[in-house]
């Protein structure tokens, strides 16, 4: 029995079509926070391994209100939002989701029709078979 692609769609409904998921890893990166999330990380707010910290979009993001009726703040929110359910529960690695891939900030650059225009579901079921190949490696 395994996890398939079908399980992946129906229990977490995340497209499983359109483009694939594949981060850039050549990127100014405080450039692209600064679009995405409307900030400029500081030095401390990356991590050595070159992700976010979560703790930086918790320093600007952490209640809606905060934003409410400033339509900017309220779709870098929304995008900060996204980017924390990746890094702390779908694409979550051993940091125990305190970090999120820079490699996935320009894809949540564009519009929210964009971004749901990738097979999220796809790169899920990856870093999990990923993950679980890690984790059994039987040498």
């Amino acid at each position: 029995m395994t996890i398939t692609l079908q399980d992946v769609a129906g229990i977490l409904g995340l497209p499983t079509d359109g483009t694939v998921v594949m981060g850039s890893t050549f990127e100014d990166w405080h450039a692209a926070c600064a679009a995405v999330f409307g900030h400029v990380p500081e030095a401390g707010e990356f991590h050595h391994s070159g992700d976010l910290r979560i703790s930086f979009l918790d320093r600007h993001y952490t209640r809606w209100t905060d934003h409410e009726g400033n339509h900017a703040a309220e779709i870098y929110f929304t995008k900060a939002h996204i980017a924390r359910m990746l890094g702390t529960w779908l694409l979550a690695d051993k940091s125990g989701g305190s970090n999120f891939g820079c490699r996935l900030v320009p894809l949540l650059g564009g519009g929210f029709e964009d971004i749901g225009r990738f097979s999220w579901g796809s790169a899920v079921l990856t870093h999990l078979f990923r993950n679980l190949c890690e984790v059994t490696d039987a040498r």
